[in-house]
């Protein structure tokens, strides 16, 4: 049985300096409210079907009472309901699952499991970047998702604590777009492969060593094969990808399947592209469409058409 159910509800206590007094300040409270409601509707747009009619403003979120015992404050979506075409209850039942999922990766700390609920980077970009910043809503504060005690004066039950979440956790498993201002000026930018070949000759793999730049760069990575946990996929053409590297985070950027790897180095990153190719691979192509969302169909065509065999 599921110990969080956002559709009644759900109360989060703040520990620490900020609630030890059984008080928030004002600006506490706003952040918590701004970031809370940020993650819910992040969650409701990455995992309600697109196909469906959606009024977004349903998965609001309002405050539903102040308790003692640090400080707990209690949430509910929003009774000003807008009434949508599809089924508003079910949509909410998909957003509380998948919030409590949210919560148990938080109540661990292993952060990077969300790519395993979110393998493809455009809809984790979204949460993760909403998660950090509820999780950070009061700098320093211990909080949980906590139960109300039904007897006067007993402490609340804590469900799950939402451990600290590093910065450089959530740059590893997001890639910033950075909009190039046009300054009238060229830069050029070198890189030293490595090249597998067959014995006749024929490429099988490039690996990117190092890119030489002066600023940002932006250079192509073109994989013939993709090579994943003993499993090799055979291309049909060289699957073209753009690779940044900014910050001290190599990213390996491939629109078309919506997939981005990211790591400390180009290694890492390969095999965290790879890794969700492999991932989206498994999960989508063998899925029937009417479990996908429409632009994952198109996805799962392409990568059908993409792969023409698979080895190991």
């Amino acid at each position: 049985m599921s110990s969080v159910d956002l559709t009644k509800g759900i109360s989060i206590q703040v520990e620490g300096e900020a609630g030890k007094y059984h008080t928030l300040r004002v600006e506490d409270l706003i952040e918590i409210a701004k970031n809370l409601e940020k993650l819910v509707l992040a969650i409701a747009k990455s995992d309600i079907d697109t196909g469906e009619a959606v009024d977004w403003n349903n998965f609001r979120i309002e405050l539903a009472g102040f308790s003692a015992g640090s400080a707990v404050t209690t949430w509910v979506p929003t009774p000003r309901i807008q009434m949508p075409l599809a089924d508003l209850d079910k949509q909410r039942a998909v957003v509380s699952d998948r919030f409590e999922q949210v919560m148990k990766v938080a109540d661990k700390g292993h952060y990077t499991d969300l790519k395993k609920l979110y393998p493809d980077a455009v809809r984790r970009n979204e949460v993760v970047g909403a998660l950090y910043a509820f999780r950070n809503s009061v700098p320093d504060a211990p909080m949980a998702l906590v139960e109300l005690p039904k007897k006067k004066g007993a402490k609340p039950k804590k469900l799950y604590a939402i451990k600290p979440f590093r910065k450089e956790v959530r740059e590893l498993l997001t890639t910033k777009v950075v909009e190039q201002k046009k300054v009238g000026k060229e830069s050029y930018a070198v890189a030293r492969l490595k090249v597998l070949s067959d014995a006749k000759g024929n490429v099988l793999s490039t690996k990117r060593l190092e890119v030489f730049k002066k600023e940002n760069t932006a250079v192509a990575w073109a994989p013939p094969v993709i090579v994943h946990d003993g499993r090799a996929y055979v291309l049909r053409h060289p699957l073209a990808c753009i690779v940044e590297h900014e910050d001290k985070v190599y990213a390996i950027t491939n629109p078309l399947l919506g997939i981005i790897g990211t790591g400390a180095d180009m290694d890492e990153a390969e095999a965290s592209f790879s890794e969700e190719f492999d991932f989206i691979y498994r999960r989508y192509v063998d899925m029937p469409d009417k479990k996908l969302a429409p632009h994952l169909v198109e996805v799962k065509r392409l990568l059908k058409y993409l792969v023409t065999d698979i080895e190991g």
